[in-house]
């Protein structure tokens, strides 16, 4: 059985903040959002599922659950439906940690939503605030056990070479991710996208680049922490 998500994205939308590194328009593709197509994509998404695909319907791009509130029950609404009908076999969302507490789970669990995906992207404080992320990393701890004692799977998303992080850094925040209940993570090297503010501070020396060879070894450090404790990534 293969694991497929059916992604919707949203991208910017809910999100007070502009991160540095972030630039969601250039990461998913999606230049505009139209709630209007978002039935037919995923009509031709669940149309090309293999026999024994399990698929989530994945609200990714931006805070899904800082959205309008209307939207984002309407968007559940339709999502359920394909749960309902056995099209899919639930829902997952992306969001921040700031934008996470029991009555957002409450509606969450109403409509099939059985994953939620954390932004964490650093458990310190000092990286999250030249990120500019708006959140601290108790605000992180924070959200990740509400989600767990919800009864969501969670799943910890990080980054490597962030402003101001170092290996160390990374490790941490790895084994946070572990410590904090996730059953699985994403990582993700920085990537530099034009029109952001971390293009301006590589161009002004304020910040370096990572390598591709750097890239991986770190990559590497915090792939072994997960390894390690049986988390997938």
């Amino acid at each position: 059985m293969r694991h497929k998500n059916i992604p919707v994205f949203i991208p910017h939308l809910g999100c007070p903040n502009d991160c540095v590194f972030c630039n969601q328009r250039v990461i998913s593709g999606t230049q505009v959002f139209r709630e209007e197509d978002v039935k037919a994509g995923i009509d031709e998404a669940v149309a090309a599922l293999s026999p024994g695909d399990e698929a989530e319907i994945a609200f990714f791009g931006g805070s899904f659950t800082g959205i309008d509130r209307g939207l984002m029950t309407r968007l559940l609404e339709l999502s359920a439906g394909y749960v309902r009908r056995g099209k899919v076999k639930s829902v997952r969302c992306s969001t921040r940690p700031d934008y996470i507490d029991a009555g957002v789970l409450s509606v969450l669990s109403r409509y099939g939503v059985g994953t939620v995906e954390l932004g964490i992207q650093s458990v310190e404080d000092r990286v999250l605030a030249a990120c500019r992320r708006g959140h601290t990393a108790a605000d992180s701890g924070r959200a990740c056990r509400l989600v767990t004692e919800a009864g969501f799977r969670l799943v910890g998303q990080m980054m490597i070479g962030l402003p101001a992080s170092s290996p160390t850094d990374e490790v941490r925040t790895a084994e946070a991710i572990c410590d904090w209940g996730a059953c699985a993570a994403r990582v993700y090297p920085t990537v530099i996208f034009c029109g952001t503010e971390l293009s301006r501070m590589a161009k002004d020396g304020r910040y370096r680049p990572l390598g591709a060879d750097e890239a991986v070894s770190r990559t590497a450090d915090v792939l072994e922490v997960f390894d390690r404790r049986g988390i997938p990534v």
